[in-house]
C-alpha cells in the first residue's frame, strides 16, 4: 500500500482562510497547509513552495504539486517538483495512473 502525504499550498487572506475553515474543516483532510500570509509569499514564488517542503519535510523530487494555473506548475516543476495541471477530474485520475497512483 502507497502512503501519501497531503497538503495544501494557497494564496488566501488570513481572514478568508479562517472563514472557510471554521465553516468547511477542510484542513483536516490534509497533512498540513501553507498559505501565503503564513509563508510571507505567494504562487508561483519559490519561497512559498519552499515553505510547503519544508512543513511536509519532503524533498522536490518526492513531491506532486497539482494546481489549475499554469504559471503554478511551471513554477514547480522548475525546482524540481513533479507537477501536474489540473484541467478536469477525468484528466487528473487518468494522470494520477500514469504515475503509478492507485486511484
Amino acid at each position: 500500500m502507497q502512503h501519501y502525504q497531503l497538503g495544501l499550498l494557497s494564496n488566501h487572506t488570513k481572514e478568508w482562510v479562517e472563514y472557510c475553515e471554521g465553516r468547511f474543516h477542510y484542513e483536516e483532510l490534509f497533512n498540513c497547509v501553507a498559505y501565503s500570509y503564513d509563508a510571507q509569499s505567494t504562487k508561483p514564488s519559490d519561497k512559498i513552495f519552499k515553505f510547503l517542503l519544508k512543513k511536509l519535510k519532503a524533498k522536490p523530487e518526492e513531491t506532486l504539486f497539482i494546481d489549475d494555473y499554469e504559471k503554478n506548475v511551471l513554477a514547480a516543476k522548475k525546482l524540481g517538483l513533479h507537477a501536474i495541471k489540473f484541467t478536469s477530474p477525468h484528466q487528473l485520475i487518468a494522470q494520477l495512473r500514469e504515475l503509478g497512483v492507485n486511484v
